[in-house]
């Protein structure tokens, strides 16, 4: 798998070491192992995790600047966040999700790999976006296959600093989602301010980055509490 690996790296221009390389094997190693007894990730045969997690992951990571404050909210197994935080050790990563099971695993990767720029940490995004030590805190917020772009924003603007950004990590349907996110943007005082686009033509698919510049600081009746922000969208 490392070759190959290495060879898909070099094809996208996602900048590597051989210690970054070795390290996103035996995070993908550790995976396999964890999702055996914890089922984690449907993904799981070394093509598919190349394409649809790890490259996936690292496509926007020359658009990220180092020394930025990130979070990746519903990191699931660790996607994004933990490959962008192997290949950049200059970013400080937070990797936040709310099933115990996934944070626990991100915790045996940042330990074995020893990741020190990366924090675990389990939480629901609604009462985690609500503690002041961490609301408009972040330089960035990445959300990848979490939920409709008007969710993905309430949940991740009061996040960011003003100024900050959402990565948001679409398929081809982004822009029906961007047209149902009309009234989400202006509320939240959000626009789009790039869509990155990126041709996979190995697995014959299309994907895109939308980049969400928030504009300034939200009230704290953001986000919704008692799942508002799935159940009655903005």
């Amino acid at each position: 798998m490392l070759e190959e690996l290495k060879l898909v790296l070099d094809r996208y221009s996602i900048p590597f070491s051989e210690e970054n390389a070795e390290k996103l094997v035996k995070f993908v190693e550790l995976m396999k192992k964890y999702n055996e007894s914890h089922n984690i990730t449907a993904i799981t045969e070394d093509f598919d995790v190349i394409y649809k997690h790890l490259l996936d992951s690292l496509l926007p990571i020359n658009k990220i600047e180092n020394n930025l404050k990130l979070i990746d909210v519903g990191c699931g197994a660790g996607f994004p966040s933990v490959p962008l935080a192997i290949v950049n050790e200059k970013l400080d990563m937070t990797a936040l999700d709310s099933v115990n099971k996934k944070i626990e695993f991100v915790k045996i990767v940042k330990n074995t790999l020893n990741l020190h720029n990366l924090t675990p940490i389990h939480s629901r995004i609604e009462e985690f976006a609500l503690n002041p030590k961490y609301r408009e805190s972040f330089d960035i917020v990445l959300s990848r296959a979490v939920a409709p772009l008007n969710i993905i924003l309430e949940y991740s603007a009061p996040l960011l600093k003003n100024g900050g950004y959402v990565f948001a990590y679409k398929g081809s349907n982004y822009m029906e989602e961007l047209n149902n996110c009309k009234s989400a943007l202006k509320i939240l005082d959000c626009e789009v301010e790039e869509v990155f686009e990126y041709d996979i033509d190995e697995i014959g698919a299309k994907r895109y980055v939308l980049k969400i510049k928030k504009k300034s600081s939200l009230s704290n009746k953001y986000p919704r509490k008692q799942n508002k922000p799935r159940l009655q969208p903005l």
